[in-house]
């Protein structure tokens, strides 16, 4: 694999001290473009910005009529071609919160025009485009972080620095379970949502790839062998469902064994009739470090008492990491291409490895929500992946559900090309 140390000695030259605002970019304002424009608007016109937002870009000049005047009446410049806002020399960096099959054709375009890019999660559909784009970024020697929030966050950071100083001991397991229910208005939201494909570029939309995908990063970096990288996979069991009338799955079991020997045992779905708080659990020979939901980590080592810290919220952290290595701060953390380049190896693996199989249709309830939107749900689920969490199981392990089927596997070392979804 291609290092960073093009970008890192590239960097070396510029100061860290007096760091001007961040000028940025955004690309696509729809969907979660809409979270990402407020939150940097806010941060412009705050009393210390790291960022200071310059223009905005989107095709859809009918359906963003009205937010493009306003935006231009802030003093924003608004484009709807991406080569234009590239063009502009007053950007220094872009954040692409576009479609999962954009992600590394606008990465190479913005790297190729001297821009510096936050793009969102996942890094990209395959890890053969992900390579793409580490080559692109280590030859162009521009900054590339991927919006994996909980990377970015202080509190991550020093349980990574207290995890390698060796306060759990020796790492044995770690494991995230987790219950966002999703109905027929999130899946009809657009045209890759639960997809495998778009065109002929592969999506590979799931709670995994997508909505829970930072609880897996989050796993995989805190096992990491130093403070900026993440564990590397090197063999992953797969169960794979779905209850929902898409193309991919909504419901998985993964067990992912990384380079340490340890496991990383990973229970997600979006078919559950009640949101459950993801709790994402890291167990050595010495205690445990848990996170709840994005509200709250906490440490239990021996005999001591169990101490719990509130997590803030993370756009501020990543925004300001962000724009400190930009600007030369190579202590500033960030989300790699290396570290997002693992969770995408994961789930290559497990699409390639496993089969996507039916929830039957006596096990899924239908419940109708607000609207005309529809949830299906399937039966327990949420009291069987907390048993399996807390078993350390796979859900056809654990023997709970009648309708699962064997963990196919699949040996990660040296995995470079996503060869395609198994053949029925």
């Amino acid at each position: 694999m291609a290092s960073s140390s093009k970008v890192t000695a590239r960097q070396n030259t510029s100061s860290a001290s007096a760091l001007e605002p961040l000028r940025f970019g955004i690309v696509g304002l729809g969907g979660y473009g809409r979270h990402v424009l407020s939150f940097l608007r806010a941060d412009s016109t705050g009393p210390n910005p790291s960022v200071n937002l310059m223009a905005v870009c989107d095709p859809d000049v009918v359906r963003f009529r009205r937010e493009m005047e306003e935006l231009r009446a802030a003093g924003l410049s608004v484009y709807s071609r991406l080569e234009d806002l590239l063009a502009d020399k007053k950007v220094q960096a872009v954040w692409l919160p576009v479609p999962i099959n954009l992600h590394g054709r606008f990465t190479l375009a913005a790297l190729e025009a001297g821009k510096a890019v936050m793009c969102e999660k996942p890094a990209a559909g395959t890890v053969d485009e992900v390579d793409r784009m580490i080559t692109a970024r280590d030859r162009t020697g521009h900054v590339v972080a991927i919006g994996f929030q909980d990377v970015y966050d202080p509190l991550v950071q020093d349980a990574k620095r207290r995890i390698l100083a060796g306060e759990l001991g020796q790492i044995s397991t770690a494991s995230v379970w987790g219950v966002w229910p999703r109905d027929s208005q999130y899946y009809s939201r657009n045209a890759w949502a639960g997809a495998l494909r778009r065109g002929d570029e592969w999506v590979l939309d799931s709670p995994a790839s997508n909505a829970m995908a930072h609880f897996i990063t989050l796993l995989l970096y805190l096992l990491g062998p130093t403070q900026e990288t993440a564990a590397v996979p090197v063999s992953i069991e797969a169960e794979l469902y779905r209850a929902n009338p898409i193309e991919n799955y909504d419901t998985c079991g993964l067990r992912i064994t990384v380079e340490s020997g340890a496991t990383v045992l990973v229970l997600l779905t979006h078919a559950g009739q009640r949101e459950c708080q993801t709790d994402a659990i890291v167990t050595g020979s010495l205690g445990k470090l848990t996170f709840t939901g994005r509200e709250s980590m906490s440490w239990s080592i021996g005999e001591q008492p169990k101490k719990t810290s509130s997590r803030t919220e993370p756009h501020a952290d990543m925004v300001r990491a962000f724009a400190g290595r930009v600007q030369g701060n190579l202590a500033s953390p960030i989300a790699t291409l290396e570290t997002a380049r693992h969770h995408t190896v994961v789930i290559n693996g497990a699409s390639q490895a496993a089969l996507v199989h039916d929830v039957p249709a006596d096990q899924v309830q239908t419940v109708n929500r607000p609207g005309t939107a529809t949830l299906r749900a399937i039966k327990d689920i949420e009291s069987a992946l907390a048993t399996c969490a807390a078993k350390g199981k796979l859900l056809h392990e654990s023997g709970l559900c009648t309708w699962t089927k064997p963990a196919a596997k699949l040996d990660l070392r040296g995995y470079t090309h996503f060869s395609g979804i198994p053949k029925i």
